[in-house]
């Protein structure tokens, strides 16, 4: 007979006021991003930093329901919605849900630990319902989730950046190399390829786009794709992981295919040892060097230094064992490796930063409320997602921007290969807030040889003999 090894734990109590409760549906052993190692610590800050703020007429806690014995988000898929209505109808304030006093609750989840239907219950109970992980961009709608917000983005906002740089370098024959066995990554990479190819033919511009998979485990099944991208585009997505890329990269360059004519693209969700840093392209060999010139790299956003003293605080800070309330670390290098980060930057995981902020938003928003007058619902949750929605903010994380749809996109870097110091370095970003692609000063063309990067010399969507290499110019030599 197994054991059900279910946690309500509540990590930071106060009731003078009215009192706000984050309920967390993240899950504790399943190895995701989004989940309590990586997040917890972002829940204990923001919270002590609520009541720090609008102590004493808003205070906040959190709890914390998890089963310990889920080891896949299926299993929690199946179990977190009921274990939510279950804590949710056994509170004592059930008559002040819906007044002008008492408790007011939102909820915190992602794709992994049932967070679509959470959102669901979310509407029934007229309460908000945070994602802190990336979702899909059909996972909910304003219409059938009108309580729900997306803070940790959705594909849509990666394949979004991806088509303004194609297009702002008028590239319009893109083929997508999509490895179908990359185990939890394979769901990014497959959903990205997906939304990329539905943007191409939304868009009013004439695109030529083609999907095909391949093997990531299997190299030889690569060189039938090559050749065929080869045959219709000089652009040319890797959608694997870094590591695999760099593979796919070297049987490029001996099918002669990384000429200045040739543009590739890498793009990873995070930046992180699952998915094979960007640090995977120093010191490489020195014949590869002009081969990763080719290479464009996306990930997600540094963050700056304005942030440096809370990225320390949540790299620093110890989760507590939730039956000793003994520390799980013992010491900051342990709280470190937590987040598999090789510096004190652990916002710079989407999740991490989704959660400390739907901690900060659901504050400020209930006391905006407050402010405007007493007599409104304060724990209106769809009144709360309306205020929310369409505006900017500016946080402890940085500035942010809410869509009308409730959805934030992602702030990405977009990296060039340097060929003097063998690293990939930032050439542009995409901010959020303006919905822009911007310069880092690095983008120059009078940079001494040190960048030969597309982004920077953009070649044209199709060769000057063609893709055949036998047209124009070159068919005149061949006669």
């Amino acid at each position: 007979m197994s054991v059900r090894k279910i946690f309500f734990v509540s990590l930071v109590s106060v009731t003078v006021g009215i009192h706000l409760e984050m309920i967390s549906l993240l899950p504790r052993s399943i190895p995701v991003g989004p989940a309590l190692p990586w997040t917890e610590p972002a829940l204990l800050l923001a919270a002590e930093m609520v009541n720090r703020t609008y102590a004493p007429h808003i205070t906040m806690s959190v709890k914390l329901i998890y089963n310990m014995t889920h080891k896949t988000c299926e299993d929690a898929d199946a179990d977190n919605p009921g274990l939510l209505g279950e804590y949710y109808y056994s509170q004592d304030d059930t008559d002040a849900r819906h007044s002008h006093s008492g408790t007011c609750w939102a909820v915190i989840g992602s794709m992994c630990g049932g967070f679509l239907e959470a959102a669901n219950l979310a509407r029934e109970w007229n309460i908000v319902a945070f994602s802190n992980g990336l979702l899909r961009d059909d996972a909910f709608s304003n219409e059938h989730q009108p309580t729900a917000v997306s803070l940790g983005g959705n594909i849509d906002s990666y394949a979004m950046v991806l088509m303004k740089i194609l297009d702002q370098n008028g590239w319009r024959h893109v083929s997508l190399l999509t490895d179908a066995n990359t185990g939890n990554g394979a769901g990014f990479y497959g959903l990205l390829s997906n939304a990329l190819m539905r943007m191409a033919m939304a868009s009013s511009t004439m695109h030529a786009f083609e999907s095909t998979n391949f093997d990531g485990k299997d190299m030889q099944s690569v060189l039938p794709l090559l050749a065929r991208a080869k045959s219709r585009s000089r652009v040319i997505f890797l959608l694997t992981l870094t590591g695999r890329a760099l593979n796919v990269l070297d049987i490029a360059r001996n099918e002669n295919m990384t000429s200045s004519e040739y543009v590739y693209f890498i793009v990873q969700p995070l930046e992180q040892e699952q998915y094979g840093r960007v640090s995977l392209f120093s010191n490489s060999p020195q014949n590869m060097n002009s081969t990763y010139a080719r290479v464009t790299y996306v990930t997600t956003h540094k963050t700056d230094d304005l942030v440096a003293n809370l990225n320390y605080q949540l790299a620093t800070r110890t989760d507590a064992d939730p039956k000793t309330g003994k520390p799980l670390y013992d010491n900051e290098s342990q709280g470190l490796s937590l987040y598999r980060f090789s510096t004190k930057q652990p916002l710079e995981n989407f999740s991490v930063r989704a959660t400390y902020d739907s901690i900060e938003l659901f504050a400020k928003i209930v006391n905006e409320t407050v402010q405007v007058s007493r007599s409104i619902n304060f724990c209106n949750g769809s009144l709360l997602v309306k205020m929310m929605s369409n505006r900017n903010f500016d946080l402890q994380t940085g500035e942010t921007f809410i869509k009308m749809d409730s959805t934030r996109n992602l702030d990405l870097d977009i990296y060039g290969y340097d060929q003097i110091d063998g690293i990939m370095r930032p050439l542009m970003w995409y901010d959020s807030v303006d919905g822009m692609l911007k310069n880092y000063s690095s983008f120059r063309k009078d940079n001494e040889g040190r960048f030969t990067s597309p982004l920077i010399f953009p070649p044209p969507d199709e060769p000057e003999c063609g893709y055949s290499g036998l047209s124009g110019p070159c068919a005149e030599e061949k006669r």
